[in-house]
Formats: structure tokens, sequence, C-alpha cells
């Protein structure tokens, strides 16, 4: 029979380093949140100024595919990819769907969606010019255990 302890001890110290990482990682998301809400919050104010005595938006609306905007129809193009385009081959390909760009350069579109996306975090680009979705913190199958 072989003491144990050291074996247990270290699981501990595994999980407290675990634990460490997760917090920053929370942290970070908290620090987001927390500009995505006093961006939202001066983005609400800035439309309402511009809304003053007028019933409808100051601004057209947004042309949709499927009920998509172009930030959800960049996403959804990642999403069914199999490796990561570069922008040139996500223009061509969302260039072809029936997204009705309202008379503008399919390209200028797209950019300017996916600054957008890569402003929030909702979409990151690799060191080599590639686009893709972040990685999710928990997966499905651990926030259903």
């Amino acid at each position: 029979m072989r003491d144990i302890r050291p074996d247990l001890q270290e699981r501990i110290d595994a999980i407290a380093a675990d634990r460490a990482v997760l917090q920053g990682r929370l942290a970070a998301l908290d620090d987001r949140e927390r500009s995505l809400k006093a961006e939202l919050a001066a983005e609400n104010s800035r439309i309402r100024s511009l809304a003053v005595e007028r019933e409808e938006l100051p601004f057209p609306t947004i042309p949709l595919v499927g009920g998509m905007g172009i930030g959800d129809l960049i996403k959804n193009t990642l999403r069914s990819r199999q490796r990561r385009p570069s922008f040139n081959e996500l223009r061509d390909e969302i260039a072809q769907t029936p997204y009705n760009f309202s008379g503008q350069k399919p390209g200028r579109v797209i950019q300017g969606g996916l600054m957008v996306l890569l402003h929030s975090g909702e979409v990151i680009k690799d060191a080599d010019g590639r686009y893709r979705l972040p990685t999710p913190l928990f997966s499905v199958r651990e926030t259903t255990q």
C-alpha cells in the first residue's frame, strides 16, 4: 500500500491552477461586457438624439437574407466552412448569396460587417489573415452535465 496523499495534493493544485485560468477568463469577459454595455448606452443615446421628433429610425433598414443581417450571414458562413477563409474567399462566397447589398459593392458591405464583428470579438482574424469564430468558453456538453 502506498501513500496517495501527494497524488491527491497534485490534483488539488491542478484544480486551483485551472480555477485561476477560468477566473482570469471570466474577468476578461466581465470587462468586455462592461465595455459593450457602455458602447450600447452611447449608441442608444446617439440614436435617440438623431431621432428627435421622428417616428422612424434615423437610418435605413438593413436588408436581410432569410431574416439575417450581414453580421449573421458572415457568422453562419464561417460556421459552415471546414477551414478558415481569407477575406477574398469569404467575400466571394457571401456575394453568391441572395443578400441584397442595396446597390453597394458587396466587398465593402462585407468588410464593414467584418469590422463590427472583429471589434465586438464575435469574429477573430488570425495572424495569417484568415477569419474564424472564437472558441466558446464552455462547450454545450459541459453546461448540460
